[in-house]
């Protein structure tokens, strides 16, 4: 194994140069401590978080991927890379894994709401209408979602459905 101290010093090396603004070496130091502690997912998700900073996306969503498959239940890193598969214009693997969170936190009301916008942006009908009935349950006195639900039926020619759901 490594010594402990060698990960506690780089830890406090990438401090001190996010710190002083040395974004350069301050990945550097992180990208040592990823080899030290290759299945760390705080030490993956910051190592993505600096490789963003300094313009290097897909090295970033490598990153970032490997903290999710480490933690899939980390809201903030499904948001992260979710953000950079949108910025990459990569809207089905944003969707795909923000609907994934969607699904596990179906009481966060703002996370609903971007998997609904950006699923009719990217014309997932069926993943829309998930989203739309779980804003729909956690509201039941608003009738917006609802009414965007029956509107997302029939802009997918589900006529019947959206017909049975306005009565």
């Amino acid at each position: 194994g490594t010594d402990p101290r060698d990960e506690a010093t780089r830890r406090r090396l990438v401090e001190l140069y996010r710190a002083s603004g040395d974004g350069p070496r301050a990945l550097g130091a992180q990208q040592e401590l990823a080899a030290l502690r290759p299945r760390d997912h705080d030490t993956l998700a910051l190592l993505g978080r600096l490789l963003v900073e300094q313009d290097r996306g897909p090295e970033a969503i490598a990153a970032y991927e490997r903290a999710i498959e480490i933690a899939p239940d980390r809201l903030e890193t499904a948001l992260a890379l979710a953000q950079l598969h949108e910025w990459g214009n990569n809207p089905r693997r944003a969707l795909a894994l923000l609907e994934r969170v969607a699904k596990a936190r179906p009481a966060d009301r703002a996370l609903q709401e971007r998997v609904a916008a950006l699923a009719q942006g990217g014309e997932d009908g069926q993943a829309a209408l998930s989203a739309l009935d779980r804003l729909a349950a956690l509201s039941p006195q608003d009738s917006r979602y609802a009414q965007q639900a029956v509107d997302a039926l029939v802009a997918a020619n589900r006529l019947p459905e959206a017909i049975a759901r306005q009565r």
